[in-house]
């Protein structure tokens, strides 16, 4: 009998890691998403702008070299 609650006792406790683990991993996974897509937006702002400038400095080169 003791044998077969120890066991018991065993198995709930793989279980119990086992299932704080997971939870751990998607707790962790649901807070990466949260700040990526919070920081979405930032990166598209800050991508858009640098495009801008970019853009404006390539038609200034070409009109350089057009003179």
């Amino acid at each position: 009998m003791a044998d077969e609650s120890k066991n018991r006792s065993e198995i709930v406790r793989e279980a119990i890691k086992f299932y704080l683990g997971e939870r751990k991993k998607n707790l962790m996974r649901e807070q990466m998403k949260k700040g990526y897509l919070e920081m979405a937006e930032i990166n598209l702002n800050i991508a858009t702008e640098n495009c801008c400038v970019e853009e404006e400095a390539l038609v200034n080169s070409i009109e350089k070299l057009l003179e």
